[in-house]
């Protein structure tokens, strides 16, 4: 009976000791997110407490508990095709600081092995979606997340701030989704006039089956773009044998290739940057500057 005793004791001791560990694992998490925030001027935490109050003040919370976000993605998952659009004010920050900015560098810096085997499942999760910089699909993610997580689990500060981020960044997706209904509603887009990029196997660029260098295929696309914008088309191939890598970070640029001519667009007609822009005048820039781009892989 002694032995067992101790052995009990041994057992609790052993996990509330790995809890705490978990515990400051997770916190140090955090604060690397917090930090690559703070970096760029946000005060992040109070910017999640806002969107937290507005989805209980719009009733898609029940309250700040875990049992209700876990509710919140039961019923995204069972009954809606979206999760949230969120006004502007509260998603505009976002615009300019990407997950792979806050996200994918701070989780390259911990070993797997450092926490417990749910927040590594959501992680590499996370990080595969926003690595694709794909359509979400929500209620395949809302199902992730009830899979993977217990109500509880939303308690904890750190999981809670990554799904905040993750609804924040869906809903940057939705309302970008949401421009191109109205748009593409209203009047038809121009025909695309398609230029052909491939990234080989050797990771080589090719512009219309030219080798070229990264750089000088960034430019001529950024040249081709502003001399007609309303037909500029990407179509861009890569090979199986590809590195994710460089391709991942082309289309980065890409897309910041794009922004910086809506900022100037945005500037030119409404002496706006573009995150400033009402949702009329973000339609008349998302009408002018089409995003426009085909990806395949051919092997």
């Amino acid at each position: 009976m002694r032995f067992a005793a101790i052995a009990l004791i041994s057992l609790l001791y052993s996990t509330a000791s790995l809890a705490q560990q978990n515990e400051a694992e997770e916190a140090i998490r955090l604060s690397c997110i917090e930090s690559n925030f703070a970096s760029n001027g946000i005060d992040l935490l109070p910017k999640l407490d806002s969107i937290e109050s507005y989805l209980i003040q719009t009733g898609q919370l029940a309250d700040d508990s875990g049992e209700a976000y876990y509710s919140f993605f039961k019923e995204v998952g069972s009954s809606r095709d979206h999760f949230t659009i969120l006004p502007d004010e509260m998603t505009k920050i976002f615009l300019n600081i990407t997950p792979a900015d806050y996200y994918t560098g701070c989780q390259s810096n911990f070993n797997r092995g450092d926490t417990t085997l749910v927040i590594n499942e959501l992680e590499s999760e996370l990080q595969q979606i926003y690595s694709q910089n794909s359509s979400f699909h929500a209620d395949q993610i809302a199902l992730m997340f009830t899979t993977l997580l217990k109500p509880k689990d939303f308690d904890r500060p750190y999981l809670k701030t990554l799904t905040l981020l993750f609804i924040a960044n869906t809903s940057l997706q939705e309302t970008s989704s949401l421009l191109n209904q109205i748009i593409q509603k209203e009047d038809g887009q121009e025909p695309c006039i398609f230029h052909s990029i491939q990234l080989t196997s050797t990771n080589k660029w090719l512009l219309n089956e030219v080798e070229i260098t990264e750089e000088n295929l960034l430019n001529s696309l950024k040249t081709l773009l502003t001399q007609n914008p309303a037909t500029f088309c990407i179509y861009l191939t890569y090979s199986s044998q590809s590195s994710y890598a460089t391709y991942s970070s082309f289309n980065n640029k890409i897309t910041q290739m794009y922004m910086e001519e809506k900022e100037k667009t945005s500037t030119e007609l409404f002496k706006k940057t573009y995150k400033n822009l009402s949702l009329s005048q973000r339609i008349t820039i998302e009408k002018s500057l089409p995003v426009r781009m085909r990806t395949e892989m051919i092997d």
